[in-house]
């Protein structure tokens, strides 16, 4: 709203359109957050578990070959 006043609306409207625009995103995180965060909770997961995976392979061939 500052950037309005001193530019005289020239350009101050983009951050006043970027705000009501992460208002509304805010709005539908906060309305549809369990179809958001549940695929993510699980797609973490199993990035997790096939990391720990590559992980426990690579230190069990370099045991092996010792």
């Amino acid at each position: 709203m500052i950037l309005l006043a001193i530019s005289r609306g020239q350009r101050g409207w983009y951050p006043v359109v970027g705000g009501v625009i992460l208002v509304i995103l805010n709005y539908m995180v906060a309305k549809y957050d369990d179809y958001l965060f549940y695929p993510l909770v699980v797609f973490t997961g199993m990035v997790s578990a096939a990391w720990t995976y590559k992980i426990v392979k690579q230190i069990l061939a370099e045991k092996k070959s010792k």
